[in-house]
């Protein structure tokens, strides 16, 4: 079967407007081959809190119509949706998800373009996940492994048997590291490994001529990253610049 002009839909665990990583860029690389993209934000995976307060007001912004900055807009042959449903997190979510909120969220798809039979590419399983699939009746299913959800402290109870049944279903499983490789491989008779990167033309661009006396580092800020290494090149008189987003304190 030929998948050359079929469509594509990312059901993703992050915003278009998040830091740029493999879910935009495997949805630009689809477009820019001529396909047309669905890019499908967080859907959800566990309970929001207070943290979480500046992203709900972003997403119901969008739902609502009033348009916010993003850091990368979407590249020609991209739709973004920001889904409007309940995290899959308790029975009465789930039911609300199942008879209203994924319908609805479909018919958007419907509406926008979208025909029977996309290639689907899925990066979490949860209840939504599994609702969504059934009503978009894919040909064809990914399941891009690049996080370790089994071991979220949040995860939802039932996670490891929504997995199973993403599994049973996949038609093909990507993971980022050899973790994910190893853990997987048993459990699927197709699964690769894409290791993070950055495009060739990264290693083509030339160096800056004559001294310099800056860094910059772009993405995301997470605990476990070393604080010293920026404290030392500031404290040795570089210019340090930290430019993205920031996790935990």
């Amino acid at each position: 079967m030929s998948y050359a002009d079929a469509q594509v839909v990312v059901l993703s665990t992050i915003d278009w407007a998040a830091a740029w990583q493999r879910h935009q860029i495997f949805a630009a690389q689809f477009a820019a081959a001529g396909h047309r993209v669905f890019f499908v934000e967080n859907t959800g995976f566990r309970d929001p809190g207070l943290a979480d307060a500046g992203r709900i007001a972003q997403r119901l912004a969008r739902l609502t119509g009033r348009r916010t900055e993003t850091p990368q807009e979407a590249p020609a042959g991209v739709t973004v949706l920001s889904p409007a449903v309940l995290p899959p997190t308790r029975p009465s979510f789930r039911l609300v998800n199942d008879a209203w909120l994924v319908p609805r969220l479909v018919a958007r798809l419907a509406s926008g373009g979208l025909r029977p039979g996309p290639i689907v590419i899925v990066y979490v399983a949860t209840a939504t996940t599994a609702a969504l699939l059934e009503r978009l009746a894919p040909a064809l299913i990914v399941y891009d492994c690049a996080s370790h959800f089994a071991a979220h402290p949040a995860a939802p109870p039932d996670f490891d048997a929504q997995e199973a049944r993403l599994l049973r279903r996949a038609d093909l499983v990507v993971t980022d590291s050899q973790f994910l490789f190893d853990r997987l491989a048993p459990r699927h008779p197709r699964v690769v490994r894409v290791h993070q990167g950055v495009d060739e033309s990264f290693f083509s661009a030339k160096p800056p001529s004559g001294a310099w006396r800056s860094f910059c580092y772009y993405g995301t800020w997470v605990p476990e990253l070393d604080a010293g290494l920026p404290a030392a090149l500031a404290d040795a008189d570089f210019e340090v610049t930290l430019s993205g987003f920031v996790k935990g304190p």
